[in-house]
């Protein structure tokens, strides 16, 4: 990986060091080109799902190539709120446990 062609990707580097990674971070060049292009995708054609469901699969393929992962084992959700409600939902509790969410 070559570190100044990632702080290029993300202009705010070039004039402090960002940690605030927690919640958000600035978004890449790359990622508000990608925005970008698939806001104006809706604009002109509305829900384009004939074009959008291949991108997702497409994407999860590939993330899951880089964790070793194959496809069948990569989930794809709108947000990590979805995501924990989905995995807490598919748990079998016993009755009387002592359950805890923070």
């Amino acid at each position: 990986m070559n570190i100044d062609l990632v702080r290029k990707e993300i202009p705010v580097t070039s004039r402090r060091a960002y940690f605030d990674n927690a919640g958000t971070g600035p978004p890449s060049i790359h990622v508000l080109n990608a925005i970008h292009e698939y806001m104006g995708d809706w604009r002109d054609f509305g829900e384009n799902w004939e074009e959008w469901l291949p991108m997702i699969i497409e994407s999860r393929r590939l993330f899951g190539k880089m964790i070793g992962a194959g496809l069948d084992e990569v989930a794809s959700v709108p947000n990590v709120t979805s995501a924990i409600t989905a995995l807490a939902s598919s748990i079998n509790y016993k009755p009387h446990g002592n359950i805890v969410i923070s």
